[in-house]
Formats: C-alpha cells, sequence, structure tokens
C-alpha cells in the first residue's frame, strides 16, 4: 500500500509497499531513507493521534492512499558545511539550517557564476524551492547538493 507523509514545511513524501503489519518505527526508517529525517526525531500523526512507535500500521487503521503529518524536531543550528556539486565541479558552502533555498543559491552563485535565474538545486533527488529553509529538505552537515542550471558558465578559479 501507498503512505504518504507530509511535513510541516507541506513536503510530501510517498512511501510504497507498506504492509499493515509495518510498525510506525519502520515507517519512520523508511522515510530517513528516503529523506534524511533522523527517525528518533521524527513524531507522526493522524487525525490528531501521536502515533507509537511500537504499533502497527494496522492497529491505526490506516489504509492504502491514506496521509500522515511528520513533526520534527530539530536538534541542529549553527553553521554547517555541505557539497554542492556540478557535473565538473564541487563546492564546500558554510550555510546556516535556517537559510533558505535562494540564500544557498546565492552562495553557490560567489563560487561558481552560474546565475541564480538558471539554477535548479536538488537534495535526494527533490527540487528545493526557493523560499524554503534548508531545514525544510533535513539539510544537514555533510549533505550533498545537486546543482542543475547552465554548466557552460565558467566557474570562479
Amino acid at each position: 500500500m501507498l503512505i504518504s507523509i507530509e511535513t510541516e514545511y507541506t513536503i510530501f513524501h510517498e512511501l510504497r509497499g507498506v504492509s499493515p503489519s509495518t510498525t510506525v518505527l519502520e515507517l519512520k526508517q523508511r522515510m530517513e531513507r528516503k529523506s534524511g529525517a533522523k527517525a528518533a526525531q521524527q513524531v507522526l500523526w493522524f487525525e490528531r493521534i501521536k502515533l507509537k512507535d511500537e504499533k502497527t500500521i494496522d492497529y491505526y487503521g490506516l489504509r492504502d492512499g491514506m496521509e500522515l503529518y511528520m513533526i520534527y524536531n530539530y536538534l541542529q543550528t549553527g553553521i554547517m558545511t555541505i557539497l554542492a556539486k556540478t557535473e565538473t565541479k564541487t563546492y564546500n558552502l558554510a550555510v546556516q539550517h535556517t537559510d533558505t533555498v535562494l540564500d544557498l543559491k546565492g552562495r553557490i552563485y560567489r563560487v561558481s557564476s552560474i546565475p541564480v535565474e538558471v539554477m535548479t538545486l536538488f537534495y535526494r533527488e527533490i527540487e528545493l524551492e526557493n523560499n524554503k529553509p534548508l531545514l525544510a529538505y533535513f539539510i544537514c552537515d555533510g549533505s550533498m547538493i545537486r546543482i542543475a542550471g547552465d554548466q557552460n558558465v565558467t566557474d570562479h578559479d
């Protein structure tokens, strides 16, 4: 069955192949593999009910196509280093969890000369939206961001 999980930043993740005997903890672990959101920091809700890790999907009466809501307990704050990668170059960038994707694009522009207007960023194959903070995508220290855009622009040395 398919279960959708919506985050507090209205980003949806679909988990396919979920069985009625799947536990909530197993769902969280799958969500961690898909999104990077640490299972221990996730709180899943269904119709105002906080789901317990040891209970199964069937216990809560969840069926194919139903949607859960996830609250994430953010622990990290401050500056972190992430990697931003084009097809030919990798850049180390210092950012904060609260920086927006547009802020990140500005930093990438300063080191690469790739114009912000043509730049599209991906994390775990999810396209990042300009107005959302990096923490909405569970980007953490050491995360790799893929840069798509005009790769014919000359990089700064």
